[in-house]
């Protein structure tokens, strides 16, 4: 049992050392980020050259509405009288003014330039009907404290019933997990697509090479397998710790006044921490299940040009769970989501989208929990044994023919 432990822990320690010393395992890690980086200076270069002074905006209404915007401090623009509305064009095609406000027997007309810095159509909606109603008010002799109680909205208070009982703000917090699930979705895809191709190439490499007659006869089959898989596994691990790291440093310099941070924050903060604890349980468990199948299906390949017919059946599957995983929101009743959220390969994604917009009874995520552990346990004890069998045969032809009959060698009675 030592000597196992002590190969397990060398083949384990050898696959992490050489994959994390490659250009590829690197060029993984990084490449998100730069792209992140270079998406975020991007960004500020093109705020920075888009920060026009305050829009110009030509007016021709009452002077007390002029006297009113010109007092609103929530518009940042500067005003002009423009009394003619030709006038008025030739000043906007001349770019002399960004906006012309004009007033007239039903209403208001808004003219925007489609250059320069034209004025927020919301912006000054909220302004006039404001102004609208406080004239309105002066006919109807209302006082300034009637108005404000006339124009206050009333005060609601949501919450959200479900299996957990009523929860105070319900909704942000469903809507903010569902975010979340959604993103997990897309990175787990991104992330198990990388990673199942490395331990693909991984086992491909040393088959390819004969190499792994010389390992078995210092080495079990058994410590050659799980030591691989523990190797990637801590990869991928390093590779979360990684973005951990950047993200703490990055919340640490990015300005919080921001408007993309503050939407970000205002997700994350929604977040129930059962839920994020219980998604990062089931992503853990998928990635090694997925691990696995790779490193089964991958003792089929007898040499590099099969690693990605026989990774692509994966892939697949990876696709699978992260597309219904926008069915959840839209038919949160359907009857194949639901039994494919507890299916192990696709709960990992389904079952924390249902468990993000309260679909889910507590049983449920234990039960797909405890399916997903026995998956895993089935796929070591079946793919130890398809690696055993396979490992040192070279089968010219077809791989999805190679694959079948090793599975039919496997459960005759001589091999069980």
């Amino acid at each position: 049992m030592m000597m196992f432990q002590r190969q397990l822990w060398l083949v384990t320690k050898q696959t992490f050392k050489i994959r994390i010393k490659t250009l590829g395992y690197w060029s993984l890690v990084l490449s998100p980020l730069l792209i992140a980086l270079v998406v975020a200076v991007f960004a500020f270069v093109f705020t920075a050259m888009s920060n026009h002074n305050d829009s110009v905006v030509g007016l021709n209404v009452d002077q007390s509405l002029v006297q009113t915007l010109k007092a609103d401090k929530s518009i940042k623009a500067e005003y002009k009288i423009v009394s003619d509305d030709k006038k008025a064009d030739q000043l906007l095609k001349h770019k002399k003014i960004d906006s012309y406000l004009k007033q007239n027997n039903t209403g208001y007309e808004l003219k925007n330039t489609t250059q320069g810095n034209p004025i927020d159509e919301n912006e000054i909606k909220q302004v006039l009907n404001q102004y609208s109603m406080q004239r309105q008010a002066k006919t109807m002799n209302l006082t300034n404290d009637q108005l404000q109680k006339l124009t206050t909205a009333p005060k609601m208070k949501t919450q959200q019933v479900s299996f957990k009982g009523t929860s105070v703000g319900g909704e942000t917090t469903k809507t903010a997990n569902y975010i979340l699930t959604v993103g997990l979705g897309i990175f787990i895809f991104v992330f198990l697509t990388a990673y199942v191709g490395m331990i693909a190439n991984e086992i491909a490499n040393e088959k390819s090479s004969r190499i792994m007659e010389i390992l078995l006869a210092a080495t079990s089959p058994a410590v050659q397998f799980f030591g691989k898989l523990a190797g990637i596994i801590g990869l991928a691990l390093v590779h979360l710790l990684i973005y951990i790291i950047v993200g703490l440093i990055s919340y640490q310099f990015i300005s919080h006044d921001n408007a993309t941070f503050k939407m970000i924050m205002s997700v994350l903060n929604g977040v129930d921490f059962s839920f994020a604890i219980i998604t990062i349980i089931m992503v853990f468990f998928g990635i090694v299940m997925y691990l696995i199948l790779t490193a089964i299906i991958a003792a089929l390949v007898n040499d590099q040009s099969q690693v990605q017919q026989a990774v692509s059946p994966i892939t697949y599957l990876a696709m699978l769970g992260y597309v219904l995983t926008f069915m959840v929101s839209n038919s949160p009743d359907n009857v194949i989501v639901k039994i494919l959220s507890f299916v192990p390969f696709t709960s990992q994604t389904l079952m924390p989208a249902r468990l993000g917009l309260q679909l889910t009874q507590p049983y449920e995520l234990w039960i797909a929990i405890i399916l997903q552990i026995l998956m895993i346990i089935f796929l070591s004890r079946f793919g130890l044994k398809v690696y055993k069998k396979n490992v040192l045969q070279y089968n010219e032809g077809n791989l999805t023919k190679a694959g079948i009959m090793s599975l039919i060698g496997l459960f005759r009675r001589e091999n069980i």
